[in-house]
């Protein structure tokens, strides 16, 4: 099951989140449902891979290089959203 393209891999991603996680509102939803989109994009970019077949490594590059120049709020955020991802698939 491997998208065709990068924003294929963001739609899986945003699905996935949306059918498996529940938050208390509306706005955490929407951050995360956002931020899922965007990580399963640029590891597709890179890796031309979707989110059932990710591995340590695409999570690791994600956050060492995407997240480079980010605070650590961001880089929280978004180990969080990978974390959910891969205990979903």
């Amino acid at each position: 099951m491997n998208p065709s393209s990068g924003e294929a891999a963001g739609r899986e991603a945003y699905e996935l989140m949306r059918r498996h996680f529940r938050a208390a509102s509306a706005k955490t939803k929407r951050r995360r449902y956002k931020t899922a989109a965007l990580v399963a994009n640029r590891i597709w970019c890179r890796w031309h891979v979707g989110i059932h077949r990710w591995q340590q490594k695409h999570a690791r590059w994600c956050l060492e290089h995407v997240l480079q120049g980010c605070t650590d709020n961001t880089r929280y955020h978004h180990f969080s959203v990978i974390r959910d991802l891969v205990l979903i698939t």
